[in-house]
């Protein structure tokens, strides 16, 4: 049964100087993790260079630089573990979620997954770095 607040508590303990928000969080085991498996999907195909994997769970993602996937594979070709990080922090709003992943807590990720008919679909990717 999931929970309907995933994150338990946000612990106010350094900020990100980009984002904001509190590098700390407490996630809730029991939260519906099915965006965060489209997320884990999303960012496994990409890691690999597999945009055909990528579109597929994705919905017209706004990328970087309004780059297409193809551009964002070429431009991160020599750095892979852009795609591999931990999950950080996550916010939902009204059928959205935005997932956070980062190694330190300052460079990393946003994906950003709206709810649909067919499922969770990523809608969104951002690096800070």
């Amino acid at each position: 049964m999931a929970s309907k607040n995933a994150v338990l508590v946000r612990i106010p303990y350094h900020r990100n100087q980009l984002s904001g928000y509190y590098n700390y969080v407490l996630f809730n085991p029991f939260r519906n993790r099915l965006p965060e498996r489209a997320a884990a999907n999303y960012l496994d195909a990409m890691r690999r260079g597999n945009c055909s994997d990528a579109s597929a769970v994705a919905e017209s993602p706004a990328l970087p630089n309004d780059f297409t996937c193809e551009q964002l594979q070429q431009e991160e070709s020599k750095n892979r573990d852009l795609f591999i990080q931990p999950l950080r922090d996550r916010r939902d709003v009204t059928g959205d979620v935005s997932l956070y992943y980062s190694k330190t807590g300052y460079e990393g990720n946003w994906v950003e997954l709206r709810k649909t008919p067919a499922g969770w679909r990523v809608v969104g990717f951002s690096k800070i770095w």
